[in-house]
C-alpha cells in the first residue's frame, strides 16, 4: 500500500507542476495574442495611412518634356494633373527623369522652387503645392539687377 500512496503522491506532484506550467503557458499565449494584434492592427492602420497620403504624381511622361523649359515643363505638369496643381517633390523627380536638372541633386527641390515662384505663372495653395493661374492672372515679377 505504501507503493500506491508513494505512486499517488508523485503523481499529484506530477500533475500540479503540469498544472502550473500550463497556467504560465496560458499566460505567455495570451500575451503573444495580444502582441500578434497589435502589430496586425499597425499594419493595417500603416496600410490605410499610406493609401491616403499617397502623392499625385503628374501623369507625364520624361519623354513628352523633350524640348521644353523646366518651366513650361512645369506648366505642362499642372495641365495634365487635372486639378492646374503641382506638388514641388513629384515634380522634381519627373524633371529629373527627364533630363532637365542639372548641378547637385540636393538643391533640385529649391530649384523647382524657386522656378515657379519667380514665373508668376502659379500661386501657392499648400505645402510644397503650388495651383496654375490662367494666363490672364499671371503676375509679372521684374527683379532689380545688383550692382556690386
Amino acid at each position: 500500500m505504501t507503493n500506491t500512496n508513494q505512486q499517488s503522491d508523485e503523481l499529484s506532484d506530477l500533475m500540479e507542476r503540469l498544472e502550473s506550467k500550463h497556467s504560465r503557458l496560458a499566460e505567455r499565449l495570451s500575451e503573444v495574442a495580444k502582441q500578434l494584434e497589435a502589430v496586425k492592427l499597425t499594419v493595417s492602420l500603416m496600410r490605410r495611412k499610406g493609401d491616403s497620403e499617397v502623392e499625385e504624381s503628374p501623369a507625364v511622361s520624361p519623354h513628352e518634356l523633350q524640348n521644353m523649359t523646366q518651366l513650361d515643363a512645369l506648366i505642362h505638369m499642372a495641365k495634365r494633373s487635372g486639378k492646374n496643381k503641382i506638388k514641388i517633390g513629384p515634380a522634381r523627380d519627373t524633371l529629373r527623369r527627364a533630363g532637365k536638372m542639372e548641378g547637385n541633386p540636393k538643391n533640385h527641390y529649391n530649384i523647382v522652387s524657386t522656378v515657379v515662384k519667380r514665373s508668376g505663372r502659379f500661386r501657392h495653395s499648400g505645402r510644397g503645392e503650388y495651383e496654375l493661374l490662367e494666363e490672364d492672372k499671371a503676375v509679372v515679377q521684374i527683379r532689380r539687377a545688383t550692382v556690386a
